[in-house]
């Protein structure tokens, strides 16, 4: 009687270690994703946005520069977030799927989280700081995009926590 209610035990550790790595898999994707979302959705906002190329015709040479600068440092700091969003989301994935991939990608993943709260309550406390042409739909549409990524972010974190504890708790 008691070794089947010991094989019921581990059938649910590995039921569960099964859930915490599917977790992990989606949210690594789903992380993914929002770094390629993010890089599109800027892309597309100096695109549209017709002020922006109006603005650089009518600046003088040294207010180029600046633009120009401004612009490089944009981009270089969507390309770290990029490189960011892909680490952690590959690595969630690959230990999602039973390979090994430490603990970095946990802690950038808690650095991507706070990162997104704090957007979060810039979005909701601080609209004197949100230019004046965006309009309340933009900033709710950026609100759930800020907390989507927080959850994402906030799952991820607690999948690999979890899947880590249960994989220890099932080796012992």
């Amino acid at each position: 009687m008691q070794g089947l209610s010991l094989e019921v035990g581990v059938g649910s550790l590995d039921t569960e270690i099964r859930r915490y790595e599917n977790n992990l898999a989606i949210t690594g994707l789903g992380t993914i994703a929002f770094g390629i979302w993010s890089i599109i959705k800027t892309l597309l906002s100096f695109y549209l946005d017709e002020s922006e190329i109006m603005a650089l015709i009518d600046t003088t040479a040294d207010e180029v520069i600046v633009v120009k600068v401004t612009i490089v440092l944009i981009f270089v700091a969507l390309a770290i977030d990029l490189a960011l969003r892909l680490y952690t989301g590959l690595r969630a994935v690959a230990e999602g799927r039973g390979r090994k991939s430490g603990k970095a990608y946990i802690v950038i993943s808690g650095i991507l989280a706070l990162v997104a709260l704090l957007n979060v309550i810039f979005y909701c406390n601080l609209p004197e700081f949100i230019e004046d042409d965006m309009d309340i739909v933009d900033r709710i549409v950026a609100f759930i995009f800020e907390a989507s990524i927080f959850i994402t972010q906030l799952e991820l974190m607690v999948s690999a926590i979890k899947l880590k504890k249960l994989q220890r708790g099932r080796q012992v």
